[in-house]
């Protein structure tokens, strides 16, 4: 009898739930939610450090290090800041773009050739004259992109590891202030 009284008083209240009220209680979670994760990137100590930090080595094995050309992971930085804190965030955020200058401060495009500036040069359909300093410019661009372009895409990976790590620090914090709440009481309040 207790379970079907139970029973009950759910397909009453699941029957009494209002679209519009749902709706208003989703977009009032969606803006607490976004303004936590704005709280982060900005910089908090409402978090601990010790349970949702990452020194840079665990940020190197869970999000990975910049590799170099051969797929072999570059050296340790001794003088990068805050390669031993346990940070969260924007404070992470930042320290990855610092490791991202200092890799790329480290890299040097090959030089461009006089014979690869010539080799470039042709005749197009506008005019017939050679343009040496476009295509200087051209070349350089090109070996640039092949130089830079692989640490782009592992600085996004590092980022998309560092913003996913949030997701859960921001939900322990809505939990922490009270502004989420679990089952269908939140549908209800």
């Amino acid at each position: 009898r207790g379970a079907a009284q139970n029973l009950d008083d759910t397909v009453a209240e699941l029957n009494n739930l209002q679209e519009d009220r749902l709706k208003e209680r989703g977009r009032h979670f969606r803006e607490r939610f976004l303004a936590k994760i704005h709280t982060l990137m900005k910089g908090t100590i409402s978090a601990s450090p010790e349970r949702f930090g990452e020194t840079l080595a665990d940020e190197h094995i869970r999000g990975g290090a910049f590799l170099d050309v051969d797929g072999q992971p570059l050296p340790h930085y001794s003088n990068l800041a805050n390669k031993h804190m346990r940070l969260y965030g924007g404070a992470q955020y930042h320290r990855a773009m610092a490791e991202f200058r200092h890799v790329v401060g480290q890299m040097a495009c090959s030089d461009i050739s006089r014979e690869e500036i010539v080799n470039s040069c042709g005749v197009d359909d506008v005019h017939d004259g050679v343009n040496y300093t476009r295509t200087a410019c051209v070349i350089a661009i090109s070996k640039a992109k092949e130089v830079f372009e692989p640490y782009l895409y592992q600085l996004g990976f590092r980022m998309a590891h560092i913003a996913r790590r949030m997701l859960p620090i921001g939900m322990h914090l809505l939990q922490r202030d009270g502004e989420f709440l679990n089952g269908h009481d939140l549908f209800l309040k």
